[in-house]
């Protein structure tokens, strides 16, 4: 394999993220700190000193959940790490795709591990690398296929919800992903792939991988964490599933604050995204302004809370499930397991549980990003620094070599489209 820097020409985040990106003077006002500029880690560091995080819960959660993934040693350490009350981390997440989904999951992770080795060095601390699952996603058409390319054509695989009869009455479309198991359609979905590359040079590596990592009747977003944890095995990488309940316990004091300052949170959130669109952008994150910004499950199911004049409530099958404002603390002190932010609250509980020093993030969380600056103060909190993922385009040797014959570079192919250099 060889590996070549690519031209920053090539742009690959455009709108609000690429002005972040390339631009960041003109939308300073909607983050508050510059990627690009030292002092904005130097000044994250000094936010966090303010910021108790309850280390040894947290560790201890992580460490039985990725020993119980087949994590390394090296995995391990950074834990201790972390215990250490210097230690600051680099997070980035996704959803539980299967075979892990949108390459730029991995692309990801590589980012998040590389940056972490980065500020280690530059800010003199041990920075932990961390990859948050979004195992509470109930979006299942966003992680049920993969697409591959074998023998020259475009291939996809794609697995069901779930094979349990009980769960006819349940709507699959709000159920999380790491409620849903493994099934047949997954091990068919792994007998397609392994078929289809049969004879490629590196089948036996692949043909392992998958066969350690999958476990009949296991949640996705475990075998998604296993699979993530082999792949960066020797690299420390530290993965944490929001789901596990030990973590949700920790949340519990946030989830209660949601409730309370609701009509704080939909009033910074609306501010905001006023002096986004101001700004002449467009909104990333639509919004209920009678939402909590929280679910809870009922049923299994994954239930928007919202309030209105009577009190608080969710909607399942059709009907009202009401709550008066007693009954849902009471609730979140009970069982912390049955509720989980949404997008607008998920950032900022990360960075409750989490040192957060920087997010590893992709264009389409840099656009919503914009939003939340007001509703990190409501908590009295502060963003991390956002750093753009990197961007990588993988071209085969045999392309490659057609190229050359044409005097063209896989960059010259990408700039300007083949046409334009046929004219």
């Amino acid at each position: 394999m060889e590996l070549h820097a690519q031209s920053s020409q090539f742009k690959i985040f455009k709108g609000l993220a690429g002005a972040y990106v390339d631009h960041y003077d003109t939308v300073a006002s909607l983050y508050g700190k510059n990627f690009r500029d030292p002092e904005s880690f130097q000044r994250r560091l000094k936010e966090l000193e303010d910021q108790p995080i309850d280390r040894d819960a947290l560790c201890e959660a992580l460490e039985a959940y990725n020993q119980s993934l087949g994590c390394s040693e090296k995995t391990l350490q950074n834990l201790e790490k972390l215990k250490q009350n210097d230690t600051v981390v680099v997070v980035t997440g996704q959803q539980a795709g299967i075979f892990t989904g949108a390459l730029y999951t991995v692309y990801k992770a590589i980012t998040t591990l590389k940056l972490a080795k980065k500020l280690e060095t530059e800010i003199g601390r041990p920075v932990v690398p961390v990859f948050w699952i979004a195992s509470e996603d109930h979006d299942f058409h966003e992680i049920k296929a993969a697409h591959y390319i074998t023998g020259g054509k475009l291939k996809k695989v794609e697995i069901d919800k779930t094979d349990r009869k009980s769960l006819k009455r349940v709507n699959l479309k709000k159920m999380s992903v790491g409620h849903l198991e493994t099934n047949s359609s997954v091990k068919h979905s792994i007998e397609q792939i392994l078929s289809d590359f049969a004879g490629n040079e590196s089948i036996d590596h692949f043909e392992s991988l998958l066969s350690t990592t999958f476990f009949d009747k296991d949640s996705l977003s475990n075998w998604f964490g296993r699979i993530m944890s082999r792949l960066f095995h020797d690299y420390g990488l530290v993965l944490l599933d929001p789901m596990i309940s030990e973590l949700r316990a920790l949340e519990t004091n946030f989830f209660k604050t949601a409730v309370e300052k609701q009509a704080a949170v939909a009033a910074a959130l609306q501010h905001q995204t006023e002096i986004v669109e101001k700004q002449g952008f467009q909104r990333a994150i639509e919004f209920d302004p009678h939402g909590l910004q929280l679910f809870i499950y009922e049923h299994e199911e994954r239930l928007a809370l919202r309030i209105d004049q009577e009190g608080y409530f969710c909607e399942h099958g059709g009907q009202q499930i009401r709550y008066s404002k007693e009954a849902l603390l009471d609730r979140i002190a009970q069982r912390p397991q049955d509720f989980s932010t949404n997008v607008v609250l998920r950032p900022v509980v990360q960075d409750v549980l989490l040192p957060t020093l920087a997010y590893v993030a992709g264009p389409g969380e840099l656009n919503y990003y914009a939003q939340l600056d007001k509703v990190y103060q409501v908590f009295g909190r502060q963003a991390p620094v956002f750093y753009p993922r990197e961007n990588f385009t993988l071209v085969q040797k045999n392309v490659t070599e057609v190229l050359s014959q044409y005097d063209l570079s896989p960059e010259n192919v990408l700039m300007c489209g083949i046409s334009a250099i046929r004219d």
